[in-house]
């Protein structure tokens, strides 16, 4: 955890921080601070103020949050039924695609509207 002390100019708390920097960088504050007689600290802090914020280096990339499915305010049952019905079309779709000598034109026929009729005792129940 970091110190805390009283400065001495204000009567607000400080913090003691520490940084990486390149040396060069702290070479050439070092001397600024001594040019102006004053404290490293000091310097430091009036240069963090008194300048806007320029990025040393690439920032550091965030990590995206996972992306949430959107919410849906449907029922579930409403919702488990709709598959159960998409479920069953996928099936008829894959018999009439691999030419299914069980499948016939006729049963196909009945299979849509007892699917037909599904579809619409859900949406008379919803």
């Amino acid at each position: 955890m970091p110190k805390q002390k009283r400065d001495p100019n204000t009567d607000e708390k400080t913090t003691v921080v520490g940084i990486r920097m390149p040396t060069p960088l702290v070479a050439m504050l070092k001397s600024g601070a001594q040019a102006e007689n004053v404290s490293l600290s000091d310097f430091v802090r009036v240069r963090i103020q008194s300048e806007a914020v320029k990025p040393y280096a690439k920032p550091t990339p965030t990590r995206r949050p996972p992306r949430q499915k959107p919410a849906s305010n449907s029922d579930p049952l409403l919702l488990r039924q709709l598959a159960a019905i998409g479920n069953n079309v996928n099936q008829i779709a894959l018999a009439v695609n691999r030419n299914d000598d069980r499948l016939t034109s006729t049963g196909l026929l009945l299979v849509l509207q007892q699917i037909e009729r599904q579809l619409e005792a859900i949406a008379n129940a919803h």
